[in-house]
Parts: C-alpha cells; sequence; structure tokens
C-alpha cells in the first residue's frame, strides 16, 4: 500500500510527464488525465466520451481497442498514421486496470510520439493543418485509401456525391464499397501505371 507521500510524488509525476495519460472507463467515458492530456487537448476532456474528445467522431471506432481490452483482458497498441504522409508518427498503447474480480474496471491509454527534430513538429502540424483543410473544404470529392483499400481521406464533397456520411467513409467503408464491380483494381492499376508516372 502507498503511503500518502507516495502517492503525492506519483500525481506529480503522472502530471509532469510529458506524454498524455489517459484512463477511460468501459462505457467509454474519460474518467481521469494527466495535466499534459488536458493541456495539449485544450478543451475539458473529463466526464467526455474518449471517441468524441479524443477523435472527434460520433460513435466508437470500429475496432475499438477499448472493446477489445474488455473482451480480451490484454493491452492493445494503435498506430496513429498521419493523414498526408501515412508515416506512423504517434502511438497509442491501450492497458487494463484490473478489479479484484478479475474484470476490467478502467482502461489507461499512453500516447508515444515519434521524435522529430526540433521545431519540426510545429510547422509540419502547421503545414498538414492548412492542406488537410484544403482538402476537406473543397468543392470536389475528394477519398483516398490505404493499399488495403482502408479509406483515410473522404471530405464533405465526397459525402455528397456517394451519399455516404463522412463517418460511414472513414470508418465503415472500403475504397471497394465506392467503386462497384472492379472499378478500384482497375483505377489502381491505371494509376500505377507508366502511363501515368510510374509505380512510384
Amino acid at each position: 500500500m502507498h503511503t500518502d507521500a507516495e502517492k503525492e510524488y506519483l500525481i506529480r509525476a503522472i502530471d509532469t510527464f510529458k506524454r498524455q495519460i489517459i484512463v477511460i472507463s468501459p462505457e467509454y467515458r474519460i474518467v481521469a488525465a494527466n495535466a499534459y492530456a488536458r493541456e495539449r487537448l485544450e478543451n475539458e476532456i473529463i466526464g467526455q466520451l474518449c471517441h468524441e474528445a479524443l477523435w472527434d467522431c460520433e460513435f466508437p471506432c470500429e475496432e475499438c481497442p477499448i472493446q477489445q481490452i474488455i473482451e480480451s483482458g490484454k493491452p492493445a497498441l494503435v498506430h496513429k498514421v498521419n493523414f498526408l504522409t501515412l508515416k506512423k508518427t504517434e502511438c497509442h498503447y491501450f492497458y487494463p486496470l484490473l478489479s479484484d474480480d478479475g474484470s476490467v474496471d478502467a482502461i489507461v491509454m499512453l500516447d508515444f510520439d515519434f521524435p522529430f527534430l526540433e521545431g519540426l513538429e510545429e510547422k509540419l502540424k502547421r503545414s498538414n493543418s492548412f492542406l488537410r483543410n484544403l482538402i476537406l473544404s473543397s468543392v470536389d470529392g475528394v477519398i483516398a485509401a490505404d493499399k488495403q483499400g482502408k479509406i483515410f481521406i473522404f471530405n464533405d464533397a465526397a459525402a455528397e456525391i456517394t451519399g455516404y456520411s463522412v463517418w460511414e467513409g472513414l470508418n465503415q467503408l472500403m475504397i471497394y464499397d465506392i467503386y462497384p464491380g472492379n472499378g478500384a483494381r482497375s483505377i489502381m492499376q491505371k494509376l500505377r501505371s507508366e502511363d501515368h508516372g510510374g509505380r512510384g
């Protein structure tokens, strides 16, 4: 059992740790967060649903680590991929806090950034924010997917054209759902052909 002095030091250490530490209930509510997480997210997040406060989603993510942990009782690792470069820039580690009977009492989320060169992170954020806003506010439909067909860009115009919501586009659809039949494969073959710039 920790003494009161130990608890005080632990809380201070957690608050000065320059990584987000967020505790989430099995009902997806944020129940605690360290000072760094509160400062970085700017809004009051305690009591908010994690998918709304952290990822601006209306519903829990399709491959929700919280749900995985409740079902398995085992930790989960989630990579956050940069919207424009597709490079992994941040890693989220989720692990369960177990009650005496072994059930999941809460889930702790830790984030670990991959290091950036001094001063580069802020410039990248500004540049990415500008490009992201440009894409999302475009009057043309913009949809982008990874090699497996998972959509990671789906702007408002794409939603209007396809009839799917932005949330559905980003969380439920694959690129193959957008193009009927063999359409997606045919387009990818054309994009990778020598006539359109080559494989790179």
